[in-house]
C-alpha cells in the first residue's frame, strides 16, 4: 500500500491546501475535477473531498463549476455533504446544496443522511439550510439505529 506522502495528484494537493489558483490553472488545463486515487491508497481520495475535508469552500465552488460531481462517493465511502453536514461546515453546505447536491443524498442505500448526522452534532444552522433546500425530516438511516 502507498503511503499518505506518496501518489497524490497536483490537483488533490492543491485543492486539499485551499490554493485556489493552483487548482483553477490545473483544472483548466485539462485536470479531471473527478479523479480519484487509487484504493490501495491509503490517504487516496477525490479533489473535492480533499477541499472539504479541509474546509476550503472557494475550492469547492471551483471544482463544481468545473464539473466535479457533489454526489460521487469516494472510495472510503465519505460523501461530500454528509461530511460537511457533520462538520458543521454551513458555507460548505450552501456551496454544494447551491451546485447540485442531494439534500437527501444516502438515503437510497440506506446509509447516513446530512440531516441526521447535522442534527447529531448539534448544528442548528445547517439543519435549518438543510431543511430548506428539501432534506427528508422523517427519514429513518439504519445506521444510527
Amino acid at each position: 500500500m502507498l503511503q499518505c506522502s506518496e501518489g497524490d495528484a497536483a490537483l488533490i494537493v492543491s485543492a486539499r491546501g485551499g490554493d485556489y489558483e493552483t487548482v483553477k490553472v490545473l483544472l483548466d488545463n485539462g485536470a479531471d475535477p473527478n479523479i480519484e486515487m487509487d484504493p490501495d491508497y491509503e490517504c487516496g481520495t477525490t479533489p473535492l473531498m480533499a477541499a472539504v475535508s479541509s474546509k476550503h469552500h472557494h475550492v469547492v465552488e471551483l471544482l463544481l463549476t468545473k464539473g466535479a460531481d457533489p454526489n460521487r462517493m469516494d472510495y472510503k465511502l465519505d460523501i461530500p455533504l454528509i461530511v460537511s453536514a457533520r462538520r458543521g461546515d454551513h458555507e460548505t453546505v450552501k456551496v454544494l446544496l447551491d451546485n447540485g447536491a442531494d439534500p437527501n443524498i444516502g438515503q437510497e442505500w440506506e446509509y447516513l443522511a446530512p440531516l441526521i448526522e447535522a442534527a447529531r452534532e448539534g448544528h442548528i444552522n445547517v439543519v435549518e439550510l438543510l431543511l430548506s433546500k428539501g432534506a427528508d425530516p422523517n427519514y429513518i438511516d439504519d445506521v444510527s439505529i
